[in-house]
């Protein structure tokens, strides 16, 4: 489970905003999804480049795409902290800071949960949340599945973690 801190304080922070059913536990929801994307936060610290996002790549043809990469190059093409939210898809919710700043638990957290309550369409449990990160939306046919799987080990162990 999460040992960082600064990871478990953004969690406390920004949970409570995240538009969850009550059987759903939203701690747990964000603390899983760490999991699958940085093994709990212990890479949180690299940055993982999208190339469909950069030049020449599927999402390059957006204009405002374009517009960021030519201001921050590759930077824009990237997902940053432990729960590796892309850059662009942040800067579509309304962040305005340098792609790098993702980095930090209390920046990204933020942009996590606006991203989870927008993308995610009537809940019925963990797995849509994670659904939703992994692929775009829980609302497509496209299920990832063996993320979904990962990140429900990791919502089973936060689940114990916060006691419930």
């Amino acid at each position: 489970m999460i040992v960082d801190p600064a990871i478990l304080a953004a969690i406390e922070s920004m949970a409570p905003k995240l538009i969850v059913p009550p059987e759903v536990d939203a701690r747990s929801i964000l603390a899983a999804i760490t999991l699958p994307e940085t093994e709990w936060g212990e890479r949180c610290e690299a940055a993982c480049f999208e190339m469909a996002y950069y030049r020449g790549g599927l999402w390059y043809k957006a204009l405002h795409v374009r517009e960021l990469i030519h201001r921050y190059e590759a930077f824009a093409s990237c997902s940053y902290g432990p729960w590796q939210i892309l850059f662009i898809s942040a800067w579509e919710l309304g962040y305005r800071g340098h792609p790098a700043e993702l980095r930090h638990p209390e920046i990204s957290s933020e942009w996590v949960v606006a991203y989870l309550n927008k993308r995610v369409h009537s809940p019925t449990g963990p797995r849509d949340y994670f659904d939703a990160w992994n692929s775009g939306t829980n609302a497509d046919k496209s299920i990832p599945l063996g993320y979904i799987n990962r990140a429900m080990e990791g919502y089973l162990e936060a689940r114990k973690y916060y006691g419930e």
